[in-house]
This record gives structure tokens, C-alpha cells and sequence, in this order.
């Protein structure tokens, strides 16, 4: 399972859960507004912004942080 870490009035989080929504990619989402856990995780992973997206090992892929369709697009293929 992919986690998406977000932020409430965050235009890249809005952009990257629409996308993740419209192919069908699951995700859990936790907003760094509703819990300071989530802040910390995000710090753990060596983020300072968000969103912030770990995908699950399994994927191959590592890590990131912002907006980005073509790493987007690699999750949608595997």
C-alpha cells in the first residue's frame, strides 16, 4: 500500500490524490495538519514539505516529495 502524506489546502496533494484516485491506485492518506506523528514521520523519511509519497517496497520505486506524473505513472504500471 502506498502512503500519501498531505496537507488540507496543498494544490500538489490535491493533484497527486487526483491522479492516484482516477487510476485506481490505492493509498492511505495521512494529512501532517491532523497529527504531529504524521509531521514526524515525514521528517524521518528526510522530507521537510509535502506531499510526500512512500510507495511499498514491493514497487521498486523510492521515496519522493511533490508533484511528479511521470513517478505517478511508474506506480500505475506495477
Amino acid at each position: 500500500m502506498i502512503t500519501l502524506y498531505c496537507k488540507t489546502n496543498c494544490i500538489q496533494c490535491k493533484k497527486t490524490k487526483l491522479f492516484l484516485d482516477a487510476h485506481r491506485i490505492p493509498y492511505i492518506e495521512k494529512n501532517i495538519e491532523e497529527k504531529e506523528e504524521f509531521r514526524e514521520e515525514v521528517k524521518l523519511y528526510g522530507f521537510q514539505s509535502v506531499p510526500v509519497l512512500i510507495p511499498n517496497a514491493s514497487t521498486g520505486l523510492n521515496p519522493w516529495f511533490g508533484f511528479h506524473a511521470d513517478e505517478l505513472r511508474k506506480l500505475k504500471q506495477k
